[in-house]
């Protein structure tokens, strides 16, 4: 693409010379993730802090003058090489996509945690439909319950104090304590377990059961200084594989195309 074509497309998008341009419109025009650009170590034109969230903008002469440059097509190389490997249609089988299904799970079960009570019942959703799919087709090699105790979580909007989002209380979730089923699974890409609360699979029966699993129990989690959904385990952060809606578009086509073929 010419500089004068890059100029067309930033100006049918309602930007021209002087403005500035939020990142998610410069990833479109450079064919790359707004992940991608904050990576890439370019000097953004305006950094804007609201609350907890950030935006950051390219001067339209930057977006321009770099769409060429070695960082930037790079980026795009690899981006459109993982957009390709992270299409479903690919597949001629659900089950030839099922290493594809444990990245975009992780991704699903982070965006959940993070995003609301919405998200969390997709999740939720998605998870329970899963484990029933892959114990139904064969992929199951046991079911193990375990207990465990969720500590109390405060919110990460808030920080204790109580907002609308925590329902005034300062708390994300409360301490608990809760029964969980875990789907040990084999599907050729490694150990992979799905699991979820014990009321989540009605059609699971004693009978079913393999054993008991304990896992290492919760601790209490303040989001001060960092974000509960960017960070695990002591400091390193979550790395997604994929965008949510690429997640979410994986998971749901594999669920219909196995339904479709039953």
């Amino acid at each position: 693409m010419r500089k004068r074509d890059v100029r067309k497309e930033l100006k049918d998008a309602g930007y021209e010379h002087g403005d500035e341009v939020p990142v998610r419109v410069a990833a479109e025009v450079w064919g790359v993730s707004p992940r991608q650009i904050r990576q890439l170590d370019i000097e953004p034109a305006r950094v804007e802090v609201a609350g907890m969230d950030c935006y950051t903008y390219l001067s339209v002469e930057q977006v321009v003058d770099l769409y060429h440059d070695p960082r930037v097509v790079s980026a795009r190389e690899r981006h459109q090489k993982g957009a390709s490997l992270r299409n479903p249609s690919q597949f001629d089988d659900w089950r030839d996509a099922l290493p594809l299904l444990v990245m975009a799970l992780h991704t699903i079960q982070v965006h959940g945690y993070v995003s609301g009570p919405e998200a969390q019942e997709r999740a939720v959703d998605l998870n329970r439909r899963l484990a029933r799919l892959l114990y139904d087709s064969g992929y199951c090699e046991g079911i193990y319950r375990s207990r465990t105790t969720y500590e109390e979580r405060i919110c990460h909007e808030c920080r204790g104090t109580g907002c609308e989002l925590c329902a005034d209380t300062g708390i994300w979730w409360p301490r608990r304590e809760v029964e969980i089923l875990v789907f040990c699974l084999d599907i050729g890409c490694g150990p992979f377990a799905v699991m979820g609360e014990t009321h989540t699979f009605p059609w699971v029966t004693d009978s079913m059961i393999t054993g008991t699993h304990e896992f290492p129990q919760d601790t209490v989690h303040d989001p001060d200084p960092w974000l509960p959904w960017q960070w695990e385990g002591g400091d390193q952060p979550v790395q997604l594989n994929m965008s949510p809606a690429q997640a979410y578009a994986i998971v749901e086509w594999v669920i219909a195309e196995a339904d479709t073929a039953a």
